[in-house]
């Protein structure tokens, strides 16, 4: 893997390296979603919302559509869901289990 590569592929990873971005992608997983309906599953205000989701579409991790005065958002690759759960599948018990270990230390 080339360095330029390597670099590109650090920046989507980092992109889905927040909890409310994580979030956005799972909700927008079922489709195109303006950011009221995004609320809800988010946990965060409009402004970070806003923010969360103009890095994603950056990265072209999420596609935005204007309708009129609103945004519209779905994602731009839904591969970035099975990267979403192979980071999942390594969070098995015992690795949850030690983690939770380490933080106590």
């Amino acid at each position: 893997m080339t360095r330029e590569k390597a670099a590109l592929i650090a920046e989507v990873i980092k992109a889905l390296s927040h909890p409310v971005r994580l979030r956005l992608v799972e909700a927008l997983a079922s489709g195109e979603k303006g950011v009221a309906a995004l609320a809800p599953a988010c946990d965060a205000g409009q402004c970070a919302m806003s923010r969360h989701l103009a890095l994603l579409v950056h990265v072209g991790i999420v596609q935005e559509r204007r309708e009129g005065r609103r945004s519209l958002y779905r994602l731009g690759h839904g591969s970035v869901l099975g990267c979403i759960e192979s980071a999942s599948c390594v969070l098995n018990a015992d690795s949850l289990r030690m983690r939770n270990e380490l933080k106590g230390v």
